[in-house]
């Protein structure tokens, strides 16, 4: 499912909920992938992924926070 995909809006607080969700299992999918690897290695997409979805998220909060909920 992608938030962008279409020009729908969403309610803020529900697309907020769905990043929080998203950065929960991308850091769980990270600390897996650490867990395999003894540390040794790390997985770029996946932290590139954590990274760019918690710009999102910050984006949103801020914007949240402009309309005054």
């Amino acid at each position: 499912m992608s938030l962008y995909s279409d020009n729908e809006p969403y309610p803020i607080d529900e697309v907020i909920q769905v990043l929080e969700q998203r950065l929960v299992a991308i850091q769980c999918e990270i600390d897996n992938f650490t867990k395999m690897t003894a540390g040794l290695r790390k997985n770029e997409q996946l932290e590139t992924s954590f990274y760019t979805t918690k710009k999102h998220l910050e984006m949103m909060r801020k914007r949240k926070q402009e309309l005054g909920d």
